[in-house]
């Protein structure tokens, strides 16, 4: 699993495995972290959760990514390195500030294109050609037929 994720390390990729369970599905410590590390030739960091508190996010092979904010942006049930490797790129490709889906926007705002369709950002709604309605700063744009509905808030320089 290195191998597929080292060259992304240098991009700011941080990658671990933590352990839930140890090969008689009990409570692993560091001593069973070390074997599956060295098991599994692995250079990234093993840990283990003692309390099992990761365990909400499933029990077995869940795989999680977390932009750089720390919002999780990909929960997987699978222990397939090519999915997560996916999720990792998909997730590398996005800009900072930028978005995948409406789960990462904060509040009332939704994942929305630019007005010049260069990035997915959290835009925050508003009432069609009523500039009042966005923070200052920005301005109401209302997509066309592709988004018929939608009015988001956009800094003004995003706007063509």
């Amino acid at each position: 699993m290195d191998d597929l994720f080292a060259p992304y390390y240098e991009d700011g990729l941080e990658a671990w495995v933590i352990l839930l369970a140890d090969g008689n599905f009990q409570v692993p410590n560091p001593a069973y972290c070390k074997q599956f590390k060295e098991l599994h030739n692995l250079k990234m960091r093993v840990l283990y959760d003692g309390d099992q508190v990761t365990g909400v996010y499933g029990q077995k092979e869940t795989s999680i990514i977390s932009n750089e904010s720390g919002v999780i942006v990909f929960e997987g049930h699978s222990d397939a390195a090519q999915t997560i490797l996916n999720a990792v790129i998909d997730e590398m490709n996005v800009g900072p500030g930028q978005c995948t889906h409406d789960q990462i926007c904060k509040g009332e705002a939704k994942c929305l294109p630019t007005p010049g369709n260069t990035a997915y950002v959290c835009a925050d709604m508003c009432t069609e050609g009523d500039d009042s309605t966005c923070p200052e700063g920005q301005s109401c744009y209302t997509y066309g037929p592709e988004l018929e509905g939608y009015s988001a808030c956009f800094k003004d320089k995003l706007i063509p």
